[in-house]
């Protein structure tokens, strides 16, 4: 997850003295923290997860299960799995939400920044930015850098919780629609277990006669030629 990148400066001790100094707002501080952990609600992946029965889903069902209806730039459907990476970094339904970080923090770099810290900031890129962002990576003086991180962070949160409203009007219902799935492909898979011990209860008469007499079966009935020929006379 995300938060890989935050524990990059040291002990996760460090990194929240850090972000204290770089997020003073408490509210925007935790909210930013617990994105970059995952705490993305109302996705696919959140919602399957928690739905009774999905550990007992194959594979390949679950894949398909777990996929963002979102499409690409070409109108292709995206073929990545619905979960806090793809919404915050990918999907292209939450593109206007990283073009609003960008943005806000470039134009706190232009109005706060002197010369040496917008040529700094100008050579990122704005996959870099948004890196930037969301890491308690350093870059700029700490006056500057604390607006930039705050304005950074206050467009992360207003606009995920934006996109997680709208993720749950979409996805409304799908965790218990999982879950019909799952019992459904439960029942399937018992009757299949009692047809195949049906098939093998049956494929296993004749062996029993092939074996001779056992025990309840009657042996088959055995006939003479003479038995034959008096019958034929009659």
């Amino acid at each position: 997850m995300l938060h890989a990148n935050l524990t990059e400066r040291g002990s996760v001790c460090q990194e929240a003295r850090i972000r204290r100094k770089q997020i003073p707002s408490h509210g925007l501080r935790c909210g930013l923290r617990n994105l970059a952990l995952g705490c993305v609600t109302y996705t696919r992946g959140a919602m399957c997860r928690r739905a009774v029965g999905w550990q007992h889903i194959d594979t390949g069902f679950q894949e398909g299960l777990l996929k963002c209806p979102c499409r690409s730039t070409a109108g292709d459907l995206n073929q990545q799995p619905q979960d806090a990476v793809h919404v915050m970094l990918e999907c292209n339904e939450t593109d206007a939400v990283r073009h609003r970080v960008v943005a806000e923090m470039n134009m706190v770099v232009g109005r706060e920044g002197t010369e040496e810290e917008k040529s700094t900031w100008n050579q990122l890129s704005g996959q870099r930015k948004l890196n930037y962002s969301l890491t308690t990576a350093s870059l700029l003086p700490t006056p500057t850098e604390a607006k930039v991180k705050m304005a950074g962070a206050r467009q992360w949160v207003l606009g995920m919780r934006k996109a997680a409203d709208q993720l749950h009007r979409e996805n409304d219902g799908y965790e218990h629609m999982v879950e019909r799935e799952a019992a459904l492909l439960e029942v399937a898979d018992n009757i299949g277990a009692e047809i195949e011990k049906d098939l093998e209860e049956l494929v296993a008469i004749p062996i029993r006669y092939a074996a001779g007499p056992s025990r309840g079966l009657p042996p088959p009935e055995q006939t003479t030629g003479a038995e034959v020929l008096s019958t034929e006379a009659l």
